[in-house]
């Protein structure tokens, strides 16, 4: 391997503090061994991107020399998720379908990422194997060794990381009388779900901290490279008309639209992956008014 792993940066000499701060999803790499041959579309590359979290990198870069030791690993969760525990996978019939498990061999919509499917045998032997139990051992033993937390990675935090974000990003009322009239509001606007997606914010009320330092606009300068923004007409959770309004605000952006069903535009359609891929890899733009269609339309066949 050219890079050290796990990636550890550890606090200089007197300053150390009994923090470990782990960022399990920060790697964009592949596998030293994996090439673009590997996957069952070459645009399928690019998924390592989409399984990081964004800008850890730059939000974690310097707390070691604040005391804390800084843990990741290069490769994406694509390929090992540190954050999950070992034995986390599906299977159907011997072959290994994990969608949102230690490892990932097919989408949330059920598609292959990889030219050859991953047998279950491999996955059990552990001492010998030459796929996934050599894969566990060198890449998430290394990693979890530094983490001794009780529990760990069995506790998944989901619960208190959305609104972790979500609320100290945002202004919120401190009554519950507000949503209760922004449920009404949006349920008369928007059917059923309006409420009840109004309602999941309602948290926020009472969360005790809050971003100081947040980012609150503007959101109409012209950024440095041309962003990519895109909006999937029939999307339930974040609307159309937002990525519209997005990209009305910023001058140098460029909207793609998917005219698709289902929450964001990964994976769905082919057209929108190589889009998708020539910005990622040359920060090309679609030309002005692009519209990928959908692969497959939903209940439409069998």
């Amino acid at each position: 391997m050219d890079r050290p792993f796990p990636i550890v940066r550890r606090p200089p000499p007197g300053t150390r503090t009994p923090i470990l701060v782990s960022v399990p999803h920060y790697g964009t790499e592949p596998l030293p061994h994996i090439t673009r041959d590997d996957y069952r579309e070459p645009s399928f590359a690019t998924f390592a991107y989409g399984f990081a979290d964004t800008f850890v990198g730059d939000l974690y870069a310097d707390l070691h020399e604040h005391g804390a030791t800084v843990l990741a690993t290069p490769f994406s969760r694509m390929f090992v998720d540190v954050n999950r525990r070992r034995d986390d996978f599906e299977q159907h019939e011997g072959e290994v379908r994990s969608r949102r498990g230690v490892v990932r061999t097919h989408t949330m919509r059920d598609v292959a990422i990889f030219a050859r499917p991953l047998a279950l045998a491999d996955l059990e032997a552990q001492a010998g194997a030459q796929q996934l139990g050599a894969r566990l051992q060198r890449f998430w033993h290394p990693v979890n060794a530094y983490i001794t937390k009780r529990g760990f990675p069995h506790y998944f935090n989901g619960l208190e990381s959305f609104p972790g974000v979500a609320c100290a990003d945002s202004d919120n009322p401190h009554m519950y009388a507000a949503w209760s009239a922004a449920a009404d509001a949006a349920e008369a606007q928007y059917g059923i779900f309006g409420r009840i997606w109004t309602w999941r914010s309602s948290i926020c009320a009472a969360w005790p901290n809050g971003d100081a330092d947040r980012y609150i606009g503007p959101w109409n300068h012209r950024t440095s490279n041309p962003v990519l923004i895109i909006g999937n007409l029939f999307d339930p959770a974040t609307r159309y008309e937002g990525a519209v309004l997005a990209s009305n605000l910023l001058p140098n952006s460029r909207l793609l639209t998917v005219h698709g069903w289902g929450h964001t535009s990964l994976f769905i359609s082919q057209c929108a992956n190589e889009v998708q891929t020539r910005y990622l890899v040359d920060l090309t733009l679609p030309p002005v008014g692009t519209v990928c269609e959908q692969d497959h339309v939903p209940f439409s066949g069998p």
